[in-house]
């Protein structure tokens, strides 16, 4: 995906969000943001912080520079979330005999996530449980 594809993906939530199209004097000024974003974060990233951004902040704060701005300070708990994230945003479209093994090992990865501190064992285990994510959605196209 890229900044275009954002871009057109943010005025898509914006529509649905406050029921107006989205309207900026910066198009290409948005774009570079959404791009410098993109070669840093993974999509998934993105649009999750998109997603949640769009339903926290009022119409006049809803602004793809604004956006930009706070990605960082705002969205820690979601960047963390990376290695995960696309099978989270996606577990609808994985087969059904396998949808409930990912929600465990996604919902074991966040408990892995919350602790202050990890022990060998548990750092280990947060790098298997994404080597079975992997393993498990391998074959699956999108």
């Amino acid at each position: 995906m890229n900044a275009k594809e954002l871009r057109k993906y943010w005025c898509y939530k914006f529509s649905q969000r406050f029921n107006k199209p989205y309207s900026s004097d910066s198009f290409v000024l948005e774009l570079r943001l959404l791009e410098l974003l993109s070669s840093k974060y993974e999509i998934d990233v993105i649009l999750e912080a998109i997603d949640r951004f769009l339903k926290l902040v009022s119409e006049n704060k809803a602004s793809i520079r604004y956006f930009y701005v706070v990605f960082n300070d705002k969205f820690k708990n979601i960047i963390k979330l990376a290695p995960i994230l696309k099978y989270q945003r996606k577990l609808q479209l994985f087969p059904v005999n396998i949808q409930d093994k990912i929600k465990n090992l996604i919902d074991e990865y966040k408990d892995l996530l919350q602790a202050e501190i990890l022990s060998d064992d548990e750092k280990i285990r947060k790098n298997q449980i994404d080597n079975e994510l992997k393993g498990l959605t391998k074959d699956v196209i999108f």
